[in-house]
């Protein structure tokens, strides 16, 4: 396509600023006031009909000659879509880049070379091709365009500067960003740190249900259900979505710490204009506070919100009602397909039948036998339950957990405090091999202690509500296992926890026998299952060999997927 010439020569003002913030100043409008004043003192009239400017886009990133209307207008150039001898003003060689010198003198001969004239308006100077050629007014292009880089590089330096040694005193008060359910006492900005309680009882809300099981999905739904406020700091939506509870959970904030961040937003220069483009998320310099902000969430409920992802990633399809707290562990003992559960919901009573069925014969694949689920889940959970009190015990208890935790604790600690002097010894006395390898090794040994720490928090977190079922916990479970209402939803996840971190796999054979085998264990049971009429059937062939040990566990096939199950 024949591209159309133009043949009209024209003032072309250029404007732009950094960040979408100078909208509101008066950044543009100064530009614009000096391309107006420079027309009338020449004589000429501003062109209306092309009007090119980036807003938002840094100079100093190069973002507006890449892909912004600079980058426009240099091509136009190019083509010659724009004529010959056309004026093109800038308020100043930053508003047209602030790259290093080479990127920025490249740029600046690119657009010489169509033959369009440069205006400089802070010093009226007129840029053409052939003034290139002119060492004097080369060098005077190169001093300037290096000028406008090092200015960003200098401010960019104090900024920094600024907030390492605001972040180094503890000053609280450069830092504006505040998670949602945090405020500053009377609204001042040098206030102290406050909790708002209401939002942060939505938080509390979020990581109790986390602790359950809940994924962040069901955690958004009950929110909207009971109108929980958002405890977010700018409120975009009135719902909760499942981002919500999912942010908040790996916000280390509730724990009342806070990570410094470099937002890039704060680089101005004297005529107010930002150089750096603005981060929304900010960048991450490594540097956490501890006890920055009020802590709302303990350190023990935090680790049991571990431990409900962790398991609730073992049996992502369970339904929100949680009817199915054998997710994932139960298994066809005919073929060795995952066996599912089909609820049948009768809203007049909240009466809830359902069926156990094998995957395989809803594929088509077997025809193996369903069986009803009430009379399965009461026999096989009591069963469960009186052989882990009787056989297997609590050889953990959260005390000698919390004991291990705080030794790992002490034991972190120290070892951070000798990589940050190895770090101060480095910094002082220049790098070395020996410095390098001593801080690799201590950056591995932290590594290791924060994972086997945060381990151990976990299990004491399991423990304290009782890792392990026994009759009392049984006997208030009953009651709920079937029913619609929310608290019993709830006691069903924390006994799907309970089983999960217990049962490593169920064998069924419908109406005959189940095979439980426990986790980190060498143990089996073996449960009769009630008949489906109260007339005995032979036993089935290979539950016969089940039940007499003739058959390992192994020899069920078992789906591939089950490997990557939370252990």
């Amino acid at each position: 396509m024949e591209v159309k010439k133009d043949t009209k020569r024209r003032v072309i003002a250029y404007s732009r600023f950094s960040t979408k913030r100078q909208e509101h100043g008066d950044s543009l409008e100064r530009q614009h006031a000096a391309a107006l004043r420079w027309c009338t003192q020449k004589g000429l009239e501003l062109d209306t009909e092309l009007t090119f400017s980036d807003h938002g886009r840094s100079g100093f990133k190069g973002h507006n000659s890449k892909k912004g209307a600079l980058r426009v207008l240099v091509d136009m150039c190019k083509e010659g879509q724009i004529q010959t001898g056309s004026y093109i003003l800038f308020e100043a060689f930053d508003r047209m880049t602030r790259m290093p010198i080479i990127e920025a003198q490249n740029l600046f001969t690119e657009l010489l070379s169509t033959g369009v004239v440069v205006v400089t308006l802070n010093n009226g100077k007129e840029w053409r091709h052939k003034n290139l050629r002119n060492i004097s007014d080369f060098l005077f292009s190169v001093l300037d365009l290096f000028r406008g880089n090092q200015e960003s590089e200098r401010k960019s330096a104090m900024l920094r500067s600024a907030f390492r040694a605001a972040r180094e005193s503890g000053d609280k008060w450069k830092f504006a960003s505040l998670p949602g359910w945090i405020g500053k006492e009377g609204g001042k900005k040098d206030g102290a740190f406050v909790v708002k309680e209401e939002l942060a009882e939505s938080v509390v809300k979020v990581f109790d249900l986390a602790a359950l099981g809940f994924t962040s999905k069901d955690i958004a739904i009950r929110a909207n259900a009971e109108n929980w406020p958002i405890p977010a700091r700018l409120q975009q939506t009135e719902a909760w979505t499942a981002n919500m509870p999912r942010r908040l959970l790996l916000n280390r904030a509730v724990l009342g710490e806070h990570e410094h961040k470099q937002y890039y937003n704060e680089i101005e220069d004297d005529e107010g204009d930002v150089e750096v483009e603005y981060l929304s998320r900010g960048k991450s310099t490594g540097i956490v506070v501890k006890d920055y902000y009020p802590r709302i969430i303990s350190d023990e409920l935090w680790a049991a919100s571990r431990v409900g992802i962790k398991v609730r990633g073992a049996a992502p399809k369970r339904d929100y009602n949680k009817l199915n707290f054998w997710s994932g562990m139960i298994f066809c003992g005919t073929c060795g397909a995952a066996m599912h559960r089909r609820q049948d919901i009768k809203k007049s009573g909240d009466s809830i039948k359902g069926t156990m069925y094998c995957s395989a014969k809803k594929d088509g694949r077997s025809n193996c036998k369903p069986m009803a689920m009430r009379k399965f889940d009461t026999t096989v959970l009591s069963a469960i339950t009186t052989f882990a009190a009787s056989e297997l015990g609590n050889h953990v208890g959260q005390s000698s957990l919390n004991e291990e935790a705080e030794a790992l604790a002490t034991l972190l600690a120290d070892a951070v405090l000798r990589r940050a002097n190895v770090m101060q010894a480095i910094e002082k006395m220049g790098f070395s091999d020996a410095f390098h390898e001593r801080y690799e090794a201590l950056e591995k040994e932290v590594k290791e202690l924060e994972a086997k720490l945060t381990a151990t928090r976990e299990e004491a977190a399991f423990a304290a509500s009782g890792s392990m079922l026994d009759t009392s916990f049984l006997e208030s479970v009953l009651p709920h296992i079937y029913s619609l209402d929310s608290e019993s939803a709830d006691i069903r996840a924390a006994l799907f926890l309970k089983l999960n971190r217990l049962v490593d796999s169920i064998i069924v054979f419908p109406y005959d026998l189940a095979v439980v085998y426990f986790r980190g264990e060498s143990h089996r049971l073996t449960v009769p299952l009630p008949h489906k009429s109260h007339v005995p059937k032979p036993q089935h062939k290979q539950a016969e060999l089940f039940s007499t040990g003739s058959v390992e566990h192994a020899a069920i096939k078992r789906p591939v997927y089950q490997s990557s199950r939370f252990r």
